[in-house]
């Protein structure tokens, strides 16, 4: 199997907060889902590993060469919880500011395909899609760069509960289709189980579970692969 991104031994400090020796892989094609409550860390080493912040200790690998910064890293796309930026600019004009950025591997049949296929009409300000609507926008946008990997950040955050299977749907299927490597995060282990091949949990810095969906479904009792904590 074969390996896209390797964290290895990677440890953030902060006053109040830590990383704590975050050590893990992810295979080429599949879908990893990063669980975890609010606070625990995953923002955190989605930042640490995309270098956007310095780390103390530790290696992250992308496709056989170490990440020194973030401008090493332009296959990786990085989809941020907060998504509330330029809320009053028009969704096309957006999308030409982020092609200008990434003139080099933009594909406009891409994103054309995929707001098609969203039913997305980018002749609207940001602030006017629905949150749905919004996430799907996006998306479009970051497979527009062309991605090895893509790293979504508690994607399901603000989506209505009656649309977010829907979403995860989506996710999944761009996976199968793209043939793209996906790391995203979640406070729900329900939601990650309905998508993903392999999990990680992560609390409090420390990552407690690192294994496949099918191995963690005959498990029945998470407690014992997490020194005791339960998966929330």
């Amino acid at each position: 199997m074969e390996k896209l991104l390797e964290v290895k031994s990677l440890n953030k400090n902060y006053n109040d907060f830590s990383l704590k020796d975050i050590s893990f892989s992810l295979e080429k094609g599949k879908v990893t889902g990063l669980i975890g409550k609010a606070g625990s860390g995953k923002t955190t080493l989605f930042l640490s590993i995309l270098k956007l912040i310095n780390i103390d200790s530790g290696e992250v690998i992308f496709d056989g060469k170490e990440i020194t910064n973030s401008k090493k890293i332009t296959e990786i796309s990085y989809l941020e919880c907060d998504r509330t930026l330029y809320p009053e600019i028009i969704g096309y004009d957006y999308k030409e500011l982020i092609k200008s950025a990434y003139k080099y591997q933009w594909s406009e049949n891409i994103y054309c395909r995929y707001l098609e296929t969203f039913f997305v009409n980018d002749n609207y300000k940001l602030s006017e899609y629905s949150p749905l609507t919004k996430i799907k926008f996006f998306l479009a946008v970051e497979l527009a760069k062309s991605p090895k990997l893509l790293i979504l950040d508690e994607p399901t955050e603000g989506v209505y509960t009656s649309e977010r299977a829907e979403l995860l749907n989506i996710i999944r299927k761009i996976a199968n289709d793209e043939d793209i490597t996906i790391l995203f995060s979640s406070k729900s282990k329900d939601e990650i189980t309905l998508v993903a091949d392999n999990v990680l949990y992560l609390e409090d810095g420390e990552l407690l579970l690192d294994m496949s969906i099918k191995a963690m479904e005959q498990m029945n009792d998470f407690k014992y692969f997490t020194g005791g904590k339960k998966i929330v």
